[in-house]
């Protein structure tokens, strides 16, 4: 592992950043730092080891956060993902950064939301189009 000024975040694409997050989770625990130096020093430095702090710290209300709103495993850790990307994107929005844990539980329930109405959305319209089985219509050979 890098020292500690010495980590850099990924600039790269998405499937990139996606796997920098999956690596930090795989990480065993740092030591303690104030979170506002942490979310300060990802900001400022875009420091891998302070992010990866800030995903350790964060990660399991995150998780949870995710879990109530969404059933299923691979729908939680998508939007557990995405609540990290937000982070990577806006952490210099953040106005308190002494309240991190706040903003990200409030990004968190956001997506997950979203994640549950693109879900909801999807399996209503595939109810709408998928053909029932012997349906005159969607026995028709002349269709396909």
């Amino acid at each position: 592992m890098a020292g500690q000024g010495d980590s850099q975040m990924p600039h790269g694409s998405l499937s990139a950043i996606v796997e920098y997050i999956r690596r930090l989770g795989r990480r065993g625990p740092g030591r303690r730092v104030d979170g506002r130096a942490l979310l300060e020093r990802f900001i400022a430095q875009r420091d891998e080891d302070a992010f990866s702090a800030l995903v350790q710290r964060h990660g399991p209300l995150v998780l949870t956060v995710c879990r109530r709103l969404l059933h299923s495993h691979h729908d939680v850790e998508d939007a557990f993902q995405a609540t990290f990307l937000v982070l990577v994107r806006k952490a210099g929005s953040i106005a308190k950064r002494e309240s991190a844990a706040s903003w990200l539980h409030g990004v968190a329930h956001r997506t997950a939301l979203r994640a549950k109405t693109a879900i909801a959305r999807r399996t209503a319209l595939e109810k709408q189009t998928t053909p029932i089985i012997g349906h005159p219509i969607a026995c028709r050979s002349d269709l396909a």
